[in-house]
C-alpha cells in the first residue's frame, strides 16, 4: 500500500487576520516573491518604528520646551516648578508642565507617561492664579509660536 503524498506535506501556515485583498495575492505568489515581500515588509516595519521613535523624540523636545515656558510662569508667580514638591509626580524627567482646559477653565498640571504607557497627571493650580486677566494668558498657539522664534 502506497502512502498518500499529501500526508507527507507540511501543513499550510495559519493565515493572519488580514483582509482578503492582502491575502489573495500572497497565496498566488511563488516562494521567491514571498521572500521579497517578507524582506520588504520587515524593512518597512523597521523604518516605521525608527520614524515613530524620531517623532516621539521631537514631540518630547517640544513638550520639554513648553514645560519650561510654563515652569517659568509658575516660578515668577511664586509657585513651585519642581516635581519633587508634588506627591506622586515622577522626578526622573518624565513629567512635564502642561495646561489643560476642562470645561473652559484652564489649569496647570504635571503630566507624564506611566510605566504602562498611559498618561497620568497631577493638578498644580488654576491658570487664573498666574494670569488673572484672561486677555494676558498665552494660548498654546502663542506659546508654540514664541518658542519657534528662539
Amino acid at each position: 500500500m502506497q502512502e498518500d503524498d499529501s500526508e507527507r506535506l507540511p501543513p499550510q501556515p495559519t493565515e493572519p487576520d488580514l483582509p482578503k485583498y492582502v491575502l489573495d495575492p500572497l497565496r498566488r505568489s511563488d516562494a521567491d516573491r514571498l521572500r521579497e515581500i517578507s524582506e520588504y515588509a520587515l524593512t518597512l516595519a523597521k523604518w516605521k518604528e525608527q520614524r515613530a521613535e524620531i517623532e516621539e523624540l521631537q514631540e518630547n523636545e517640544v513638550r520639554k520646551r513648553i514645560s519650561e515656558y510654563h515652569k517659568q510662569d509658575l516660578r515668577e508667580a511664586g509657585k513651585s516648578a519642581s516635581p519633587s514638591d508634588y506627591d506622586g509626580v515622577p522626578v526622573d524627567g518624565r513629567a512635564y508642565v502642561v495646561v489643560k482646559t476642562p470645561r473652559d477653565d484652564p489649569y496647570y498640571y504635571w503630566a507624564w507617561r506611566t510605566e504602562t504607557g498611559s498618561w497620568s497627571s497631577k493638578l498644580i493650580c488654576r491658570v487664573d492664579e498666574i494670569y488673572p486677566n484672561p486677555e494676558n494668558r498665552p494660548t498654546p498657539e502663542t506659546v508654540r509660536a514664541e518658542l519657534a522664534e528662539d
